[in-house]
């Protein structure tokens, strides 16, 4: 079941179709991520991260797909509270 606080987030993102384009997944970032050293990291990976997760390869993110791209941060985020390095996470 999709937490509701994520699809939020996803909602006031998307644009009118209810997708997220590659451009409104970075703004999703900039501005939902609030570790600095987390958000750059995904920043810097977001077209990566984008393509994977595109699962049916139409340039858009549904929610399920969004979904998907979500478990990095929060991976990132298990990282950085444990001390270990961000660098192997996907």
């Amino acid at each position: 079941m999709a937490c509701p606080e994520l699809k939020e987030k996803f909602d006031r993102h998307a644009g009118e179709d209810g997708f997220l384009d590659l451009e409104e997944f970075k703004k999703l970032i900039k501005s939902e991520i609030d570790n600095e050293r987390i958000r750059e990291k995904v920043l810097n990976r977001a077209s990566t991260i984008f393509s994977k997760k595109d699962e049916n390869k139409d340039g858009k993110l549904s929610f399920e797909e969004f979904e998907k791209c979500s478990r990095l941060a929060k991976k990132l985020r298990d990282k950085e509270k444990k001390g270990e390095p961000l660098e192997d996470s996907e």
